[in-house]
């Protein structure tokens, strides 16, 4: 008997045990209903003078639909406090009603605020992720609108606008009076249906929800949607989709219900991308009486359209009227987005009612939606520094700081647009971007931090956590990682692929600026270089010779742009205000014609008198200058890109004179491609890629010497470095391409990569042994194709010619040193030793200097090439780097010769190239028109030779004749091996050795632009303080062409030298060519100007000209 005993006394204590479970339980489930009525009522109560006014928001707030969890997260999002905001509606998503089929319409609203959580953290994946979710139940749900009983819409008691919309007095919208719930009917009549497919059996019944509510999300996930994808948003089908759920039920007539569905599909035509529908929408969606819940979304949906359509009027109207709506219902989330909207809108005039508008906005909804007054506070300082009162936008700005150091308040994305106009009032008061105070700088930076996705994140509740990887928090970059991944996925060829990648490629249009300047600004400073890879590989896969030049022309222009603050913004500025108009493309005339007020006061500044140099009012003008630059890269609206100028289309190859040519190569990773024009000919062909050409290269600069231990020049070095050099040029310029570079007499190259550190000049164009390229034409370079046709300067030979100076020529003697110094200097008629007895910044050499001389190496900085110094005597980063040079404070001279730069042709490994590309570009925008830099350094007698008759003949011959006789006569002459630094032994205990080696001669890179049709129409430059001597000499030889023959081509040194030539160098009688003009008209004057044709050249393709797979042996 004990055993049964024990049993039932077991039984009877598991009933004991599960009663008091299910006590515990019912006493868990009180406390958390408590709880939960407890926090409702306390964030009720927060708002002083009445709650906030919540559409569809019922007394009784348990069992209702959407669940009480929703609407204290709305009043949390509605307070600025995202962090609870979004636990509480995580929290309402997980009391939404489920069945076998997924979530009911309940869920709508709750999604919508989780994905607007999310989208004012910057998580734009999440925030898709949940308005996509919303929009499925609604199309999974098609019929729920025809469910409602619409008549109960008649049933609402009246409601007054909300206090807070006094400031929008006298235009206080009306509210229309709505019931908080509506019926809905739900259920079956007939279950033998369900009972036969299986599921949840439900009779028929009517069940109040806040419809309204549900309607609100959806407007909500589609407007947001649109936001996020801009421009692509029509390319998805959800949204069309959930219109086709969406309709208006049979024989519905009411108005407001009309009004309402009415909204909601304008909102889903913002997001389909069907703009033109949308204005007929909010014509139809108006109800006389007053707005209704949805009519801030819809407004707000019309007034982003307009601004991004360039209609700023029309996006002021809707936006101030979205944002009285949404004071007078009770929705402050809308106040300061439309009001931000408006700030976009504006002009300096109607600036000032705005900024009158948002600060009593914001004062009205301080205790009243906080987050409204973050908004309106915003809008206010944009509008001030607008109208130019940047006393009131500072206040605002330490107003809006304050308010967003308030604990519980987590904006991210407006805080994003505080530091926006943080940078932007920092450049209005005096500081510039890069001037080493921070002010523009560090708000930058933390704005872009936020775009690039490294901004805080939500905490979540443990259902609905999961780690993300950074990504963009802005719209447009958003869409660009969509692009670019559809891109690839999808190919690259077809036209319309390439209009699409088109689109992201360059930078936002007025309409995005008008919309979003955050979304805008960090678009502008973002590297988009992989885009432009795809937009040039789309190009070679067509084939066009064409498109391949000008899409490589743009790849290289971005190259470069990449490299500077805010994508090259401020260098358009720059480049614009400083450059004279001949030399500017029809782009920027345009823009200079009606120039925004700051540009006007750059222009007026920059054409008053220079002040004397390093003085308190140049260094005080520069300051202005560059502070009056940043504020227009700053401010809302598209610069033209004109810096690098570039190639456009073919009309601009009609810049190249007659007998000119140009080679450009694009290193595309897996293979080469080059491009050649010349006359009517445009070609393309493949090339092994960089990194198999970088060995070959390698081969060929240690054949010559360059880099070697021990360099040797002797004959057996020069045989082994010819074989090579006729290898590489088959490998890049094929045999059957030779007859194409006999078309031209004056070639210039555009390289890429490895190609930089290639000596062209010195590939033979044969079999080993035959003439170089540099024998039988002139060869020049260019970083860009643009910058090979277009000058960005003009040259001044009225001016002196500056010579720095270092241990340069002879490292290991000073006195050598000085001796050949001197013997180069003596030669120089208008000579200005630098830095002077006086020393000045180098920036501003140009205001005595024209052809600026750096006898001293020079080693770039591989890391940043534009922190580089140039001038040998100047040190300053804000005053001697190539950075500082690039500045409106900055004057440089028309030329630049640096035969002491070293490149990495020399290491141990090659580099790629940039620190040459960057040198060169930024030179020319500086204004410099002709650059001559070495890829090594050479020093010794060679250099000096070579400096000595190059300076001397400047002022009278040019550029091109002067350089092509410094080069002949450094080939011809006789040198003394001891005077060679880069000689081995072996070489050193010759006699004498022949400058025609390529190690003294095939280092240096000319890069000047020839003259042509962008040269006509310049202002004259003065002439020369004295005429050349021996200009008539009788014996003097004619030049080999019209326009200078080749630069390399050796000629007797007896018929070149002056006297006084240093030890080692043949001396004669001093005979010169004669010049084509006469000297005193100047450099460039002197250059024939044989023209293309007016129009276009005519492009001939040969047929399966450009095969991308197949390489040549």
């Amino acid at each position: 008997m004990a055993l049964p005993n024990r049993l039932g006394m077991r039984h009877q204590n598991r009933r004991i045990s599960m009663a008091l479970s299910q006590n515990v339980r019912r006493i868990v489930r009180s406390l958390v209903m408590l709880l939960a009525g407890i926090a409702l009522a306390a964030t009720t109560a927060s708002a002083q003078d009445g709650p906030v006014i919540v559409p569809g928001l019922a007394n009784n707030t348990m069992n209702t639909y959407p669940n009480e969890h929703h609407y204290v997260g709305l009043n949390n999002y509605r307070e600025g406090d995202l962090a609870n905001a979004a636990l509480a509606f995580d929290l309402a998503l997980s009391r939404t009603r489920k069945d076998p089929s997924g979530r009911w319409i309940d869920s709508i609203p709750v999604l919508a605020m989780i994905g607007e959580c999310l989208y004012q953290t910057g998580d734009l994946a999440g925030a898709v992720e949940n308005f996509d979710a919303a929009l499925a139940i609604a199309i999974r749900h098609r019929g729920w609108l025809r469910a409602l009983t619409w008549n109960d819409l008649v049933t609402g008691a009246a409601r007054a606008p909300d206090p807070a919309a006094a400031w929008a007095a006298p235009q206080i919208p009306n509210v229309l009076p709505l019931p908080n719930r509506i019926s809905i009917a739900s259920g079956e009549l007939d279950a033998s249906m369900t009972l036969q497919r299986g599921g949840v059996l439900e009779g028929a019944r009517l069940t109040r929800i806040d419809a309204i509510e549900v309607m609100r999300g959806l407007a909500l996930a589609f407007y947001r949607r649109g936001v996020i994808f801009g421009e692509i948003t029509g390319e998805f089908e959800i949204a069309d989709q959930t219109l086709q759920a969406l309709l208006y039920p049979p024989e519905m007539q009411l108005p407001v219900g009309r009004a309402l569905i009415g909204s909601i599909r304008g909102c889903g035509k913002f997001a389909s991308g069907d703009s033109e529908s949308l204005a007929s929408d909010i014509g139809k969606s108006a109800v006389p009486g007053g707005v209704h819940p949805l009519t801030p979304l819809l407004l707000l949906a019309g007034a982003r359209q307009a601004a991004l359509s360039d209609q700023p009027a029309v996006g002021l109207s809707l936006s101030m009227r979205a944002a009285a709506a949404a004071s007078a219902l009770g929705q402050p989330e809308w106040v300061g987005e439309a009001l931000l909207i408006a700030a976009g809108c504006v002009d300096s005039r109607s600036a000032v009612a705005l900024q009158t508008s948002a600060v009593a906005a914001a004062s009205a909804h301080l205790r009243r939606g906080r987050l409204a007054s973050l908004g309106a506070l915003a809008a206010a300082a944009d509008a001030a520094l607008t109208a130019g009162d940047l006393a009131t936008a500072t206040t605002v700005l330490e107003q809006l700081r304050g308010l967003l150091g308030q604990r519980g308040l987590q904006q991210p994305r407006l805080a994003a647009h505080g530091e926006y106009l943080n940078a932007l009032a920092a450049a209005s008061g005096g500081a510039s971007l890069g001037d080493g105070s921070g002010a523009v700088d560090e708000p930058l930076a933390r704005l872009f931090a936020f775009a690039n996705g490294s901004g805080p994140t939500l905490r979540r509740t443990s259902a609905n956590r999961r780690g993300r990887a950074a990504a963009a928090a802005t719209p447009r970059l958003f869409q660009l990682a969509f692009v670019s991944s559809d891109a690839r996925g999808r190919g690259l060829a077809g036209r319309a692929v390439e209009a699409r990648l088109a689109g992201y490629v360059d930078d936002p249009s007025n309409g995005v600026w008008r919309s979003d300047p955050v979304d805008a600004i960090a678009y502008v400073a973002f590297d988009r270089s992989g885009l432009v890879a795809d937009q040039f590989a789309a190009a070679v896969k067509r084939g066009s010779a064409e498109g391949i030049l000008i899409q490589a022309d743009h790849l290289l222009r971005n190259r470069f742009l990449t490299a500077l603050p805010l994508g090259g913004r401020i260098q358009q500025v720059r480049t614009a205000a400083s450059t004279a108009r001949p030399l500017l493309g029809q782009e920027a005339a345009d823009w200079l014609d009606a120039p925004p007020a700051r540009l006007r006061r750059i222009s007026e500044v920059v054409g008053l008198p220079a002040p004397p140099a390093d003085s308190a009012e140049a260094i005080a003008r520069g300051r202005q200058l560059e502070s009056l630059a940043t504020q227009l890269a700053l401010s809302r609206g598209a610069i033209p890109s004109i810096a690098p100028r570039p190639l456009g289309d073919l009309q601009g190859l009609s810049n190249l004179p007659a007998g000119h040519g140009l080679l450009t190569f694009i290193d595309m990773g897996s293979a080469t491609v080059c491009v050649a024009v010349v006359g009517r000919k445009l070609e393309a062909w493949p090339a092994p890629a960089g990194r198999a050409l970088g060995g070959d290269v390698v081969k060929l600069l240690r054949g010559i010497g360059v880099g070697a231990k021990a360099s040797s020049v002797g004959s057996e070095a020069s045989a082994k470095w010819g074989a090579e050099a006729a290898a590489l040029r088959r490998k890049l310029i094929p045999n059957d391409k030779l007859e194409l570079l006999s078309e031209a007499n004056h070639w210039t190259i555009v390289p890429d990569g490895v190609l930089w550190y290639l000596p062209f000049e010195a590939l033979p164009l044969g079999e080993t042994g035959a003439v170089a390229f540099g024998e039988q034409a002139s060869v020049r370079y260019a970083p860009t194709p643009g910058l090979a046709i277009f000058p960005t300067g003009i040259a001044r030979p009225d001016l002196a010619i500056g010579v720095a100076t270092q241990l340069f020529l002879a490292p290991r003697d000073r006195n050598l040193n000085q001796r050949l110094v001197e013997q180069i200097t003596e030669a120089i008629d208008q000579l200005r030793p630098l830095p002077g007895p006086v020393p000045t910044t180098s920036q501003r050499v140009g205001d005595t200097v024209g052809f600026f001389t750096a006898l001293g190496a020079i080693t770039p900085d591989l890391a940043a090439p534009l922190a580089t110094n140039v001038s040998l005597y100047d040190s300053g980063p804000a005053t001697g780097s190539l950075a500082a040079w690039m500045r409106l404070s900055a004057n440089a001279p028309a030329g630049v010769f640096l035969p002491g730069y070293r490149t990495a042709a020399a290491a141990n490994s090659l580099g790629s190239g940039r620190e040459l590309f960057m040198t060169l570009t930024a030179l020319h925008l500086c204004g410099v028109r002709d650059v001559i830099l070495s890829r090594w350094p050479v020093g010794g007698e060679s250099t000096a030779i070579l400096t000595r008759e190059f300076l001397q003949e400047l002022p009278f011959e040019g550029l091109e004749r002067s350089w092509k006789r410094a080069l002949q006569t450094l080939r011809a002459a006789k040198l003394d091996p001891e005077y060679e630094p880069l000689l081995g032994s072996s070489d050193v205990k010759q006699l004498e050795i022949s400058g025609n080696q390529p190690l003294f001669w095939a280092g240096y890179l000319l890069s000047s632009p020839p003259v042509g049709r962008a040269d006509q129409g310049r202002p004259a430059a003065a002439a020369p303080v004295a005429a050349a001597p021996n200009a008539a000499a009788p014996n003097a030889a004619a030049p080999a062409d019209a326009a200078g023959g080749n630069l390399a081509a050796p000629v007797n040194p007896a018929a070149a030298m002056p006297p006084g030539a240093p030890a080692g160098v043949a001396q004669g009688d001093g005979a010169v060519e004669a010049p084509v003009e006469a000297a005193a008209q100047g450099a460039d004057a002197a250059m024939p100007e044989v023209l293309a044709p007016a129009d276009a050249p005519a492009v001939v393709q040969p047929e399966n000209n450009f095969d991308p797979v197949v390489q040549p042996e």
